[in-house]
């Protein structure tokens, strides 16, 4: 029986390899196209994984190592279409850097709150 962590990882290579054959198949490069690609790409394959495993999965890594995990590759998959001109580039740079900038609130917050002494 496969893990959960297994499934996501066969899930994500399926994803992958269907992107694969629907290019081959339609004969256009969703590359061509920034919000496809992204949506596709980083986040059906690795970012909604990931996720899904910080909900599910109860193993060695903890969730929320797999929450920081998904917006760093979101903020990094997302870095090249910065200074573009198209909408579709903005708006990939900026859900990188939304879910990059929502991870650091969320940490920062979480410091904040670990450093109060609660009242006796």
């Amino acid at each position: 029986m496969l893990s959960s962590e297994n499934r996501a990882i066969l899930g994500s290579a399926l994803v992958l390899s269907a992107l694969f054959f629907l290019e081959l198949w339609a004969g256009f490069g969703i590359l061509e196209q920034p919000l496809l690609a992204f949506v596709l790409f980083p986040g059906l394959a690795i970012v909604f994984p990931q996720l899904y495993l910080a909900l599910t999965d109860g193993n060695d890594i903890t969730p929320r190592t797999r929450v920081r995990f998904a917006a760093i590759v979101a903020l990094i998959f997302a870095l090249p279409y910065a200074g573009r001109g198209s909408w579709q580039e903005l708006l990939v740079f900026a859900l990188g850097t939304g879910a990059f900038l929502t991870l650091l609130s969320v940490e920062f917050y979480a410091g904040y709150q670990s450093t109060q002494s609660s009242p006796s």
